[in-house]
């Protein structure tokens, strides 16, 4: 018989939709291959009904989303609760270990005691935060009139942090950069690298004088924001 553990995701776990849930998916498929996996997910689409499920075969339950660890002026809106329910799951099934995927989640199981907890970390919100307002910045230098409310933001989040992750038994860190930031907060973890899977050929092209180069993305999103500035202003500068 395998194993028992319970994954909490704050959204639904989807193949293929986005950077995010492929990682998720990576993990939960790999794991379930060890593991009888109970999957928590925090959402208002199908809440309250239990089911199989029609992606990664496993067992899955919806508890209710609420706005969560979301950065508003001088404040971070906290309003979901859903420890009592997950609390209920373990003991009903007996489950001693849970891993929580990203901070949201992780703020649902700190409060959990007899059971070992374990945290995957994306980004940092915090970094998040700070390095939209940058970009913005640079873009638009009216942005400048929201720097106090960014810089108590993230001093907020920071601390939102420490208070959950220091009740955690094991941190993973998805960038080298995370785990020296939380250790500078007094918070230990573990880099691993993305598990991607290998799908993807090699391919073998001809240099050209003139490259060629293909955007995937949208402009609200940090990691896009960033690759074109590196494109335009460090690897091909147009001013």
């Amino acid at each position: 018989m395998k194993k028992k553990i319970c994954i909490i995701t704050d959204i639904p776990v989807e193949k293929g939709k986005g950077a995010s849930l492929e990682i998720y998916y990576q993990y939960i498929n790999y794991l379930k291959k060890k593991y009888d996996i109970f999957h928590i997910i925090f959402s208002n689409i199908k809440r309250g009904k239990n089911k199989k499920s029609d992606i990664i075969g496993i067992n899955q339950y919806y508890l209710p989303y609420r706005n969560h660890f979301i950065p508003n002026r001088f404040s971070i809106i906290c309003e979901m609760d859903n420890t009592k329910e997950i609390e209920t799951i373990l003991n009903n099934f007996k489950i001693s270990t849970v891993i929580a995927f990203d901070i949201v989640a992780a703020s649902q199981i700190y409060k959990i005691k007899n059971v070992r907890k374990i945290v995957w970390l994306g980004d940092l919100r915090f970094q998040t935060n700070f390095y939209n307002f940058i970009y913005n910045f640079k873009s638009d230098l009216k942005v400048l009139k929201h720097f106090f409310f960014n810089t108590y933001q993230n001093f907020l989040l920071k601390n939102k942090y420490k208070k959950y992750l220091r009740k955690i038994d094991k941190i993973i860190v998805s960038s080298e950069s995370s785990e020296k930031l939380l250790n500078k907060m007094g918070i230990k973890s573990k880099f691993l690298p993305y598990p991607w899977p290998k799908i993807f050929p090699t391919v073998k092209t001809k240099k050209i004088q003139i490259p060629k180069y293909l955007f995937f993305g949208n402009l609200s999103g940090l990691g896009s924001k960033s690759a074109l500035l590196m494109l335009f202003k460090k690897i091909y500068p147009l001013f």
